[in-house]
């Protein structure tokens, strides 16, 4: 058998390199975005690996589009990884 491993005290950065059904706790590799809108600063939020073009329902610029796994943001966009308290 392998080392033993310490699963009081997980190395995280270990853990994230894991395939989401191999670590300790599965946990999915998808989440929300806070996306600012480039030309009428509306917020929004974002699908990580949405599978559809998203639009900004004020003024319907592109926001983000599919790209085979994880959504593109556009390049004038801002955008922060939403955190789940």
């Amino acid at each position: 058998m392998s080392a033993e491993r310490d699963l009081l005290n997980i190395d995280l950065e270990d853990e994230d390199k894991k395939h989401k059904m191999k670590r300790v706790v599965p946990t999915p590799n998808s989440y929300f975005l806070d996306v600012q809108c480039s030309r009428c600063s509306m917020i929004s939020i974002v699908f990580s690996h949405s599978q559809t073009i998203f639009k900004c329902p004020k003024c319907q610029t592109v926001l983000a589009r599919p790209s085979g796994g994880k959504a593109t943001i556009s390049p004038k966009c801002r955008f922060r990884k939403k955190i789940n308290d």
